[in-house]
């Protein structure tokens, strides 16, 4: 019994062990979708590129490069500029926006492939709002950050954000 303990015991520090050594760098988040609620895995590292959609054709995209003045931002400066666009009407941030990012000639093609997260979100009151969307959900002049997977040369997008606007 004595040895049976001893190798449950060992068995038990590996799993801890390998459990706490892992270095994934994901979040579960909670999102609404037409079917219910869900759990999804959001890259917690930073998106690879942002863009405005170009053109769509099935689930290939091209995209003009989007720079910015908010993509150096930091946490604390993103904050307050997110609490000034709280007090906006939908057509005063959407012009705010226009002026404080530059739509590049720049292009960058991808594929989405077939189960690729797409989410939109949006602070609304002070929370973020996330919801679940479709490729047929993307239009052109759409606002996207994108993630590529890291193995597939940046051409396969791992995740998708849209850019709410105003409603999501």
């Amino acid at each position: 019994m004595n040895k049976k303990s001893g190798s449950i015991l060992l068995f038990l520090l590996l799993i801890i062990t390998l459990v706490g050594c892992s270095n994934s760098t994901v979040s579960k988040t909670t999102v609404t979708s037409s079917q219910g609620t869900s759990q999804l895995t959001i890259p917690e590292r930073k998106f690879d590129i942002q863009g405005q959609v170009k053109s769509i054709r099935g689930n290939e995209l091209t995209v003009n490069i989007v720079v910015g003045e908010q993509l150096e931002l930091s946490d604390e400066e993103k904050a307050k500029r997110r609490a000034e666009m709280q007090n906006l009407s939908p057509e005063e941030r959407q012009q705010k926006r226009e002026n404080t990012i530059k739509v590049t000639n720049e292009t960058k093609s991808f594929i989405i492939p077939v189960g690729a997260p797409i989410i939109a979100s949006q602070y609304i009151g002070g929370s973020q709002e996330i919801k679940k969307m479709d490729l047929a959900d993307i239009k052109q002049s759409s606002l996207i950050k994108i993630w590529f997977k890291a193995d597939s040369n940046s051409q396969e997008a791992e995740f998708i954000q849209l850019m709410a606007t105003g409603g999501i």
